[in-house]
Formats: C-alpha cells, sequence, structure tokens
C-alpha cells in the first residue's frame, strides 16, 4: 500500500519507488528546526565521528568506521544514492546473505528496482526532512521465502544497535546544524 500526500501525485517518501512492500522496516525522527537546504547539506556533510554511538557500536563486532568519512560516503555518497530530491535522499544496497560474496552497492535505480535474484536482502534508507522533522527510515525486502527467514533472525539480533545506530546518526545531524557547520 503506497502513502500518498495530499493534493499531490507524490508519494509520501521516495523510498515507495525502491521498496514499495518491505519484510523489515524501522523509522527514527528527530526535531531540528532549522531550513531545509542546511538540513540536508549536514545530512551531506556529517561524519561517523559526530556520530559517536554509531562509530562505537561496530566496533563490538570489530567494524571500524572511518571518523572522518562523511556518513554518506559509506553508501556511495550523494552521486551513488538511488534517488536525490531538496528534502530526502535515498541509499540502497543488496546483500547476497552469504559470508564469502560483498554487498552490492552504487547501482542505478532502475538496476536496484529491478533485482529480484533469490538469495539476496534488498537494503534502502533515506534521509528525510518534512516541516520540522529529519527522519531516516529503513526497509528490507528479502527476495525469497528461505532467506526471509534467515535474514529475519539476524533482524531480530541487530535491531536494537541499528536503531541506535540512526538515532546516533540523526543527533549528529542535528548538533551540525545547530552549531552552523
Amino acid at each position: 500500500m503506497r502513502a500518498w500526500t495530499l493534493g499531490a501525485m507524490r508519494p509520501a517518501s521516495r523510498l515507495d519507488l525502491f521498496i514499495p512492500k518491505w519484510d523489515m522496516r524501522e523509522v527514527h525522527r528527530l526535531r531540528v528546526d532549522a531550513p531545509r537546504d542546511r538540513v540536508m547539506a549536514a545530512v551531506s556533510e556529517v561524519t561517523w565521528g559526530e556520530a559517536r554511538v554509531a562509530r562505537l557500536l561496530p566496533l563490538l563486532i570489530r567494524n571500524r568506521l572511518p571518523g572522518g568519512e562523511p556518513i554518506i560516503d559509506t553508501f556511495g555518497g550523494l552521486a551513488g544514492a538511488l534517488d536525490k530530491q531538496a528534502d530526502e535522499f535515498v541509499f540502497g544496497a543488496i546483500d547476497p546473505l552469504t559470508d564469502d560474496a560483498p554487498t552490492v552497492k552504487g547501482l542505478t535505480a532502475v538496476d536496484y528496482r529491478s533485482f529480484a535474484e533469490p538469495g539476496h536482502a534488498k537494503i534502502a534508507f533515506n534521509f528525510r526532512y518534512d516541516r520540522g522533522v529529519l527522519s531516516t527510515e529503513t526497509r528490507i525486502a528479502v527476495t525469497d521465502g528461505r532467506s526471509r527467514l534467515k535474514f529475519r533472525v539476524y533482524w531480530a539480533l541487530i535491531r536494537f544497535g541499528s536503531g541506535l545506530t540512526r538515532l546516533s546518526m540523526l543527533y549528529a545531524i542535528r548538533r551540525r546544524v545547530l552549531r552552523g557547520g
């Protein structure tokens, strides 16, 4: 089911264009009273070093994130975004759900939408600014039933940490906006 904004033929979120139906979903919101351009600039510039909790959690699984690198660069930067609007950036990746194959990033929007090979999880997330609220939503659509069960177990294990990571990113963006950087 799609949610459309009133009076416009535009999806409520650009994520609807990439994962209209999902298996798992998580949404976090934070009030940020500032002009849209300043907020979205902070989204593109905020670094892992500014998102302290987001940077610490991966250390538990021996995964280091570069402190000085903008967060979105980890996902291909604005050039690698599936969709860029003045109020929303959408990023995506395809995880092969195996230990021996890398996550696929940098797909075009068309290739991402059409991907349906079994044994994969399509992951998309956004940063969106609407009427003073900055949000990030993550959606995961798994391409087959067997993989769906496998991913649900994984999601149950990481969901809490994933949520903390997303909240840490939102607070880092707001801090950057409020200090004028």
